[in-house]
């Protein structure tokens, strides 16, 4: 996950920011230099830094200010909003390792809603089934119900013995829910 960037320090102006903040193509976000006029008519000078980042739901972040204005920006929307041309207008960014913290340029595509949702079930990133945290049932129980109602035993009958109401079986039937699971 080396970029090779820290060395050039190439930064383009992150979008709605421009004079107030830049990106690089690894993901540091820097304040710009800039001279503020006070209020008694002198003049501030102050230097860029790196902004501290913070974790929020695994996504690196940063607070961006400028008057009139304060904004919450993941990295990697900062850097493909600066760094990986967009051509489809797609509103999604996804990273291709499916490492949220790799926020090279290199690492992102703009992507829809459904492209990403895809991205994260073929990667392994998202718990599916009794890998998920809210399951109540594991797939062999899955295939289970489903053999008791192809036999003809009625979705009501099933739900009282498993303990849930009708509902939750008719989308196990139906293949709404669950619908990973195959019939081995």
């Amino acid at each position: 996950m080396a970029c090779l960037d820290t060395k050039t320090k190439q930064y383009r102006p992150v979008p709605g920011f421009k004079g107030w903040y830049s990106v690089s193509r690894c993901g540091n976000v820097v304040s710009n230099d800039r001279s503020v006029m006070l209020r008694n008519g002198t003049v501030r000078k102050y230097q860029g830094r790196e902004l501290s980042k913070t974790a929020v739901r695994g996504y690196l972040k940063v607070s961006l200010r400028k008057p009139g204005m304060k904004k919450d920006m993941t990295i990697h929307r900062a850097v493909a909003l600066a760094w990986v041309p967009n051509p489809d207008n797609k509103p999604h960014v996804n990273h291709i390792n499916g490492d949220k913290h790799d926020n090279r340029a290199s690492n992102l595509e703009w992507v829809t809603q459904t492209e990403n949702s895809k991205h994260a079930a073929t990667s392994g990133l998202v718990c599916r089934g009794s890998g998920h945290y809210r399951a109540i049932f594991t797939e062999s129980e899955i295939r289970g119900i489903r053999a008791a109602a192809a036999a003809g035993e009625r979705q009501a009958s099933i739900a009282r013995r498993m303990g849930v109401r009708a509902g939750r079986i008719q989308s196990i039937v139906a293949r709404t829910s669950w619908r990973h699971v195959t019939e081995e």
